[in-house]
Parts: C-alpha cells; sequence; structure tokens
C-alpha cells in the first residue's frame, strides 16, 4: 500500500470559516495534524499538551485541541494536534473512524467503512484529488 494524501477543510470552532488542506492519510497517527498557524488563524485554542511518539523513536509534546474538520461536505468535531515547524499536516485514524471511512490494503484510497455511506475515495492521478467511486472497488483485506 503506497501513501496519498487527501483534501480536507479545517474550520474554526464555531464552524464559520474553513481552510483547505492537503494531508497525508496516516493511519498510524492517532490524530489529525494541522500546522499550529493554521489552528490559532482560525481561532482554536489548545486544551492541553500531550506527548507523541513519531515514527523514528523522539518523544515531543504538542498542543491538542478539537475543531471542525471538513471531508466531502460531511463535518465533524475532531481532536487535532498543533503542528510545529517540520511536522507534516497528517489524517490520521480518530479522523478517518469518525467519517466512518478506512484505508484501502491494497491500492491507495480511502473506502467507507460498510456502516458509511457507500463511497470509496482514491485519488485522481491528473491532479492528486481525490474522486468518489462507488465500495465494490474496496477490497478486503484478505
Amino acid at each position: 500500500m503506497g501513501t496519498f494524501h487527501l483534501a480536507i477543510q479545517v474550520g474554526s470552532p464555531d464552524g464559520s470559516s474553513y481552510e483547505w488542506m492537503e494531508a497525508l492519510v496516516a493511519t498510524g497517527s492517532s490524530y489529525t495534524v494541522v500546522p499550529a498557524a493554521t489552528l490559532r488563524a482560525l481561532g482554536v485554542t489548545p486544551a492541553r499538551k500531550q506527548p507523541f511518539k513519531y515514527a523514528d523513536g523522539r518523544v515531543m509534546e504538542r498542543d491538542v485541541g478539537q475543531t471542525w474538520v471538513k471531508i466531502n461536505d460531511q463535518a465533524l468535531v475532531r481532536v487535532v494536534v498543533f503542528g510545529e515547524e517540520g511536522d507534516e499536516s497528517l489524517l490520521g485514524a480518530d479522523t478517518l473512524e469518525g467519517f466512518g471511512l478506512g484505508v484501502d490494503p491494497i491500492g491507495p484510497a480511502a473506502c467507507a467503512d460498510a456502516r458509511a455511506a457507500d463511497v470509496l475515495l482514491a485519488p485522481n492521478p491528473s491532479n492528486a484529488i481525490l474522486d468518489v467511486f462507488k465500495p465494490s472497488a474496496c477490497r478486503p483485506p484478505y
């Protein structure tokens, strides 16, 4: 399975304004990571600090808060990590699961859970923005 990015929107705490961003779909990341400057510009404030273990073994403390995240015009309040310089924007497992999405283990796609809407998100090779397809393309992991 390769890596791929998803265009998402991150909103202000009251949901009145949103910013577009591309985030790496990262099922190994618990939470969605958004640049701290973007979150602060939207008026999102940290609720706490939390340590995170990086893939290379480092442990770093980051601010954590909650705000609106929008995927394909569906918006939910999710936990977000205030990314610092050098942190990549990530779409984490908590946000994917909140939207009823999972990742297709055979190809680069985020696919709808069986309980969720009948959509499959797959990359569009021409511009890396995701298109919507039928879930029949979403294969089981065996």
